[in-house]
């Protein structure tokens, strides 16, 4: 099995021929567009006919192997298109595949697409016994640094420098999906060649696109993504009430970790991972976990308690300032020496 991205696809489909295609992803910007590449691509090599299947309880198998069966010498080359967008795939379907993946020959060009991440993990069994080459498409929303290498080619073949701070805002904005970032990144294009109006029309598009609130917040100090959350505290709305609520919320994840860190009993750490206090923030709890200290929970817990104690006299410029510590502290970004800055 071959991993690659969608912006290899081309690469790799001259480079030898596959026929076998795994598109797995949360993405369906990147799960739509990889597969138009490679019918696309297909076409060049004769593969012009495309027979769609989803891959659930009311598929015709007949169908599907008719197609191999009935293939002559004047038939067309053909796409054979099984998609899976369920929990978990049938035993029977499972078979069906395992069956089928010995059947189909170089005329038939077999693409499966999911976004079910863990579609092989389930399905192992089926992938052990394949013993034709697979392909292997990510698609998933890329991380920053691969987003933001594809976006500077594409801006850079126009003759345009792409701006690093605009470009995380609206990463983080549209993170999770691609769709709305790319069309994003698009009007950004066309802003560009208004050279004299772009400033004043940039200032708009973060406006009006970007509309970040404090649950992400929440979730990027306890990912310990420092460079995430003070980009969404300096593009936030600004509300004295949301904060109230918001460093409840944090406190008690600071309680919490603190409680799992340092409990000695099994049955208590236990019981304290189903209360609702956990919920679905589980796997940032765990996270976080690893890498706060126990005088970071404490200081943490300390600058709260300050902004909390301020949040009615403090201006909302001084008060953001606060929120930057506590990333900071969260996050474990601080250098020892600025502990007692933070007291301050």
């Amino acid at each position: 099995m071959i991993l690659i991205y969608p912006e290899d696809i081309k690469k790799i489909f001259f480079k030898k021929k596959f026929n076998f295609y795994l598109l797995i992803g949360k993405d369906f910007f990147f799960l739509k567009e990889s597969l138009k590449k490679i019918t696309k691509l297909a076409r060049i090599f004769e593969f012009n006919e495309t027979y769609k299947f989803d891959l659930d309880q009311n598929i015709n198998w007949n169908k599907v192997y008719n197609l191999i069966q009935s293939f002559h010498l004047f038939s067309k080359k053909q796409i054979i298109l099984l998609d899976f967008f369920r929990k978990n795939i049938t035993s029977k379907n499972l078979n069906n595949l395992i069956h089928f993946q010995n059947l189909y020959n170089d005329n038939i060009l077999l693409i499966i697409r999911s976004n079910r991440q863990n579609f092989i993990k389930q399905n192992s069994i089926l992938f052990l016994k394949i013993k034709k080459n697979i392909i292997y498409v990510d698609c998933n929303f890329p991380n920053k640094n691969r987003a933001f290498s594809l976006i500077k080619q594409e801006f850079k073949r126009i003759n345009i420098s792409l701006d690093k701070k605009i470009f995380n805002v609206l990463y983080y904005n549209f993170e999770g999906n691609f769709s709305e970032f790319n069309q994003s990144i698009k009007f950004l294009k066309e802003l560009h060649k208004d050279r004299i109006k772009y400033n004043n029309k940039i200032e708009n598009l973060l406006q009006r696109s970007v509309k970040f609130n404090y649950y992400q917040w929440i979730n990027s100090i306890f990912s310990g993504d420092i460079e995430k959350s003070l980009c969404i505290l300096e593009n936030i709305e600004f509300k004295k009430e949301t904060i109230q609520k918001v460093l409840k919320i944090v406190q008690r994840y600071l309680i919490l970790i603190s409680l799992l860190k340092y409990c000695s009993s099994k049955r208590l750490n236990i019981l304290l991972k189903r209360t609702v206090i956990c919920n679905l923030k589980t796997r940032l709890v765990e996270d976080a976990k690893l890498y706060l200290k126990e005088s970071d929970i404490h200081l943490a817990i300390t600058i709260i308690i300050r902004i909390k104690k301020n949040i009615e006299t403090k201006s909302k410029d001084i008060l953001k300032r606060e929120l930057e510590k506590l990333s900071l502290v969260i996050c474990g970004k601080y250098k020892n020496s600025l502990k007692k800055f933070f007291y301050d």
